[in-house]
C-alpha cells in the first residue's frame, strides 16, 4: 500500500490569510472558462498568467528557502517532495534555483512583482555568484544594477552571456581577457569532468540514452543534426511524415550522421578495425525476404543488410554451403574509392528527383541488385542519400541511365534530378 503523504500543519498567521484568499480566488475561476475567449483575449489571458506564474515562482523560492533555513532535516529536497509532488528532483531543482535568485535582493523583488521573469533573476543571481573575488561591492551593485536594466530587453540565454561579461565595464582591457580566460577554464573544465553518455538497449529495436556534452562539442551536434532536420529541407525528404515532431526528425537526422562516420579513421580494438559484421545465407539473400545476423547476435531484414551492405562500417559475410564464406563483400560487393569519385561526377549527388544530398552524403546503389547478378561497376550504379536509399529499397525503385543521366522510376514513369551542372 502507497504511504499518504505527510500532514502539513497550515500556520495561521497573517501570511496565510493572504495565501488562503489567493486559493479561493483560484478557485473561483473554471478551466473550462478559457475555452470561451476571443484569439485575442486568449492570447493576453496566457500572458498574464505566466507573468503570474512567474511571480508565483519567486515567492515558491523564498518559501523553500525558508523551509531549508528553518527546517531541521537531513533532506529539504526529500521533505519538500513528501510534503507536495513527491518529487526530490524536482525540489532540488527548486532549491538550486532559488539559492541563485537570492544572490540579487533586487532581481528577486523584481521577479516578486512581475517586472522581470523567475528565469531572468536566476541568471541575475547566477552571474552576481560567478563574479570574480576580487570584485568590490561598489562594482557588484553596478554590475547588479545594469543586468536588472538588461533583463528587461534581452532574453534569458542572452542576459546570460551579457552577464558572463558585466565586469568588463569596470576593469582594464587585459583584466578582462584574463578573467574570462580563468572563467572559461573553469567552465571547460567543470563540463569535461561532468560529461557524460549512458545508452541501453530497450530490447524492442530501439535503444535510448541520455549525455551530457561540453559547450563546443554540444554546439557542433546541433549545427549536424539542424543541416538535416530543419523544416526547409522537409520537402526534400520523401521518406518523411509531413506531420512528425522535432524530435523524430532531430533522431533520424542522428541515425544517418551515425551511418556516414568514416570508420577507416575509428580507434582499432585488438588491431581490429572497428567494424559491424552481417552474416546471412547466400541463397537466402538471393530470396530477399530472410533476416541476417549481426555479430551481436541481433536480427535484421534483408532488405536492410541490403541497404546497409554499401556502408563503409558494414562487412557482409555471405555464407554457402555449410556456413562457407563465399564472400566478404568488400572486394567484390562495394564500390571502390575511384568509382564512387566516378559516380560523384556523373550524378551530382542523390539521384532521386528534388534532393539535393551531396555525394559525401550519399551511398552507392547497385542498379542491378548484386545478390541477383548484378556487377559492380559504374553502368551498374548510382547515389542515393540514405533516406531515398531506405525508400528505393522499401518502394521497389527502377533505375536506369540514359546518356549518362541517372533515371529513377518511382512508380510514375521516369524521372531525373534536374541538378544544376556547372
Amino acid at each position: 500500500m502507497a504511504q499518504a503523504p505527510a500532514r502539513v500543519v497550515a500556520p495561521t498567521s497573517a501570511l496565510a490569510d493572504r495565501l488562503a484568499r489567493l486559493e479561493a480566488e483560484l478557485d473561483g475561476i473554471d478551466v473550462s472558462s478559457y475555452a470561451g475567449q476571443s484569439p485575442a483575449e486568449a492570447r493576453a489571458t496566457a500572458a498574464r498568467l505566466r507573468r503570474i506564474q512567474s511571480r508565483l515562482a519567486a515567492h515558491v523560492g523564498a518559501a523553500v528557502r525558508a523551509v531549508e533555513a528553518l527546517v531541521e532535516t537531513r533532506s529539504a529536497p526529500q521533505l519538500l517532495a513528501r510534503d507536495f509532488g513527491n518529487d526530490p528532483r524536482a525540489a532540488s531543482r527548486e532549491l538550486r534555483q532559488a539559492g541563485l535568485v537570492s544572490e540579487s535582493g533586487l532581481a528577486e523583488r523584481a521577479a516578486a512583482s512581475g517586472s522581470i521573469s523567475h528565469l531572468h533573476a536566476a541568471v541575475i543571481g547566477r552571474s552576481l555568484r560567478d563574479m570574480p573575488s576580487q570584485t568590490t561591492q561598489d562594482q557588484r551593485a553596478f554590475a547588479e544594477r545594469a543586468l536588472l536594466r538588461d533583463a528587461q530587453r534581452l532574453s534569458p540565454k542572452d542576459l546570460e552571456i551579457r552577464g558572463r561579461r558585466i565586469t568588463d565595464q569596470f576593469k582594464t582591457e587585459a583584466e578582462v581577457d584574463v578573467d574570462e580566460d580563468a572563467l572559461l577554464r573553469r567552465r571547460e573544465a567543470m563540463a569535461r569532468a561532468n560529461t557524460m553518455l549512458s545508452m541501453w538497449d530497450r530490447r524492442d529495436g530501439l535503444w535510448e540514452g541520455r549525455f551530457r556534452l561540453p559547450e563546443l562539442h554540444g554546439r557542433i551536434l546541433k549545427t549536424m543534426i539542424d543541416a538535416y532536420a530543419a523544416p526547409r529541407r522537409s520537402h526534400l525528404d520523401q521518406t518523411a511524415d509531413p506531420f512528425e515532431t522535432l524530435d523524430h526528425k532531430q533522431g533520424r537526422a542522428f541515425c544517418q550522421i551515425l551511418e556516414h562516420i568514416p570508420v577507416d579513421r575509428l580507434p582499432t580494438s585488438g588491431g581490429t578495425p572497428v567494424q559491424i559484421v552481417v552474416t546471412i545465407d547466400e541463397s537466402k539473400l538471393r530470396s530477399e525476404v530472410a533476416a541476417a545476423t549481426l555479430t551481436t547476435g541481433e536480427r535484421i531484414s534483408a532488405g536492410e543488410l541490403r541497404r546497409l551492405a554499401v556502408m563503409q562500417g558494414i562487412l557482409p559475410a555471405v555464407l554457402g554451403g555449410e556456413s562457407i564464406p563465399v564472400d566478404l563483400g568488400r572486394s567484390q560487393r562495394l564500390f571502390s574509392k575511384a568509382q564512387r569519385e566516378a559516380l560523384a561526377v556523373m550524378d551530382g549527388g542523390c539521384v532521386s528527383p528534388g534532393c539535393d544530398r551531396p555525394p559525401s552524403w550519399c551511398e552507392a546503389n547497385h542498379l542491378d541488385p548484386w545478390e541477383s547478378g548484378g556487377h559492380t561497376n559504374l553502368d551498374n550504379a548510382v547515389l542515393l542519400c540514405s533516406g531515398h536509399h531506405h525508400q528505393a529499397h522499401q518502394e521497389g525503385w527502377k533505375f536506369r541511365r540514359a546518356n549518362g543521366v541517372a533515371h529513377v522510376d518511382r512508380g510514375r514513369g521516369w524521372e531525373c534530378n534536374h541538378r544544376f551542372r556547372a
